[in-house]
């Protein structure tokens, strides 16, 4: 056990508090560059009082007296001590400090979450590859965060859209990967889309039989299943997505197979399978918010590694 890995953990309020009855209101901000307290200006209650002040973290309670914090003004306004092993009362103005000690658990899950790649899952090591699922809620709710953010993208999908739908310039677009075909040949299969009877379709005022002809005009081009895919999920739906059809274009999303990527293979390796293309949307938009940033904390399944609860088949909670 390190301390940078409990200074971590209760940053990102990871260190469960309730069982001593506490309440945290403010973990108080990180002190990474002045001498004293490692947070400051924190705030939680504890036994009906309201606590404003500051938060120290060591692995041994000792570590207080062996650091001088006893003989330095500083730490006086300290309120709680935050631990991996309580070896030493500590005493602050005569009174004693109250002191959380960081559960075996938890200390032997910080680590890999504390060390693990950026191109990783945080929670592969601790999560047992097993049936378990987000809930239709959650995936919904980055499902929308991701079409918001693809509206305004740069992308060669938003690009194709833009052209087919607004007659803007298809150019300047960089191949993003190897199976991303050059300028020239999209276009050419964007155009003879836009000439085809079945785009001519889309007009139609029913919302799947839109995209019924549209999927048609695809079917019939030159864009390759790779290249339809991925213009319709990062480009078409995002393009038309408003959120007083979000539901109609969901449907929509769940007829088309999931992205085949890095992103979605580590998710089917913790057990998380993407059954269809709404799926693997909000799955690439919750490791980009969640598992990039190591926000284990938010995530419905991070909570339930988090906690060493036995994993349900399914989770509906924490939206």
């Amino acid at each position: 056990m390190q301390e940078k890995w409990i200074h971590w953990a209760w940053e990102k309020k990871l260190i469960p508090l309730e069982e001593e009855g506490v309440f945290l209101h403010n973990p108080g901000v990180a002190n990474l560059y002045k001498p004293g307290p490692d947070f400051l200006h924190a705030s939680f209650s504890f036994d009906g009082l309201r606590w404003f002040g500051h938060i120290e973290i060591h692995v041994y309670s000792s570590d207080w007296y062996k650091h001088g914090h006893h003989q330095d003004p500083q730490y006086e306004n300290v309120i709680l001590h935050v631990v991996a092993f309580d070896d030493k009362p500590v005493v602050v103005n005569g009174t004693p400090l109250k002191t959380i000690v960081v559960s075996p658990h938890l200390s032997n899950v910080l680590k890999p979450l504390v060390k693990s790649p950026l191109f990783a899952l945080p929670c592969q090591s601790i999560v047992k590859p097993l049936p378990i699922r987000f809930s239709a809620a959650y995936l919904n709710r980055f499902w929308m965060k991701r079409m918001e953010r693809k509206k305004s993208d740069h992308s060669w999908e938003m690009a194709a859209t833009r052209y087919l739908f607004l007659d803007l310039p298809f150019e300047n677009v960089t191949p993003l990967n190897k199976r991303q075909r050059d300028e020239r040949v999209l276009f050419e299969a964007l155009k003879e889309i836009k000439d085809s009877k079945a785009y001519q379709r889309f007009v139609s005022t029913d919302f799947f039989i839109r995209f019924k002809a549209f999927f048609s005009a695809l079917n019939a081009s030159k864009l390759t299943k790779f290249e339809q895919k991925n213009l319709i999920l990062n480009g078409v739906i995002p393009f038309f997505y408003v959120p007083e059809n979000s539901q109609e274009l969901v449907q929509v999303a769940k007829t088309i197979p999931p992205e085949k990527n890095t992103i979605v293979s580590l998710f089917h390796s913790i057990g998380i399978p993407c059954l269809d293309g709404f799926e693997s949307q909000a799955i690439l938009e919750i490791y980009r918010h969640l598992c990039q940033h190591k926000q284990c904390y938010t995530c419905e399944i991070g909570i339930i590694a988090l906690s060493n609860e036995k994993k349900p088949t399914k989770i509906d909670f924490f939206l």
